[in-house]
Formats: C-alpha cells, sequence, structure tokens
C-alpha cells in the first residue's frame, strides 16, 4: 500500500477532535437547560396589556375572550395558549396553532390584540412592548 493514502493521526489530532466533543456536548447543555424558565401569557390589546398570568398557575384549561370591535377568543392551558376563535375575516392567528415556547406569538391585526408567550422573568422586567407599528 502507498504511504499517502493511508493517514496517520496524531496526537494534536485527537485533542482537537476531543475539544470540539466537548464544546458540542457544552453548548447542548446550555440549550436545552436555559429554556426552563416559567413561562407567562401576555395578552395586549390595542398595545396595552390587558391579561398576564404564569401558565404554572393554570389548574385546569380555561377560555379568556379579549372584547371589542372584533372578538378573539384565547383557551389557556398549563402548557400553552392557542387562540380557539376570532372575528376577524382572515383568521391568521388561528392558524398560529399552539404557543408553547417563550418568544412564540400570535397577533390578530383587525382586533389589534396580540398574544405573546414567554418567560416570566421577561413578562415582569417589560410590561411594554418595545415598538409600535403604524
Amino acid at each position: 500500500m502507498n504511504d499517502t493514502a493511508i493517514k496517520k493521526y496524531r496526537l494534536s489530532d485527537f485533542i482537537l477532535i476531543g475539544i470540539i466533543i466537548i464544546c458540542a456536548f457544552t453548548l447542548t447543555a446550555v440549550f436545552f437547560t436555559s429554556g426552563k424558565n416559567e413561562l407567562c401569557v401576555s395578552v395586549y390589546q390595542a398595545n396595552k396589556l390587558i391579561y398576564q398570568k404564569a401558565l404554572s398557575e393554570v389548574e385546569k384549561p380555561y377560555e379568556y375572550t379579549v372584547y371589542g370591535d372584533l372578538n378573539v377568543t384565547v383557551l389557556i392551558e398549563n402548557d400553552g395558549v392557542t387562540v380557539i376563535s376570532s372575528d376577524c375575516p382572515d383568521k391568521l392567528c388561528q392558524k398560529a396553532g399552539k404557543l408553547t415556547q417563550s418568544g412564540q406569538s400570535s397577533v390578530c391585526l383587525p382586533a389589534r390584540v396580540s398574544i405573546i408567550l414567554e418567560d416570566s422573568a421577561n413578562a415582569t422586567a417589560q410590561n411594554e412592548l418595545d415598538g409600535i407599528a403604524r
């Protein structure tokens, strides 16, 4: 056999591979443990916070209705939030499905209603939206 066809591994190659594997496991552990904060649902109407509750406090599923020119009904459960009905014509807020992770949101533009799922630490520190589009 040709010696150039067979790659000889050096000690430094194994050290580099080991470092890469350790970094991969560390980043994976950080990623999966960082999202374990308590989730909170925040409901805004016309850019004003009208309802907020930690999902861990929900004992049994219930419906919360936002009344206005167009009504939006939200099903709040201990593992997520779903828009189950809306009087708007396009129903995009319902098509968003169940919100189960921090940072997810469902917005009904015709009704001017936003449902945001966030970490409870972020929800208590920030009770206002960071921008308004007109």
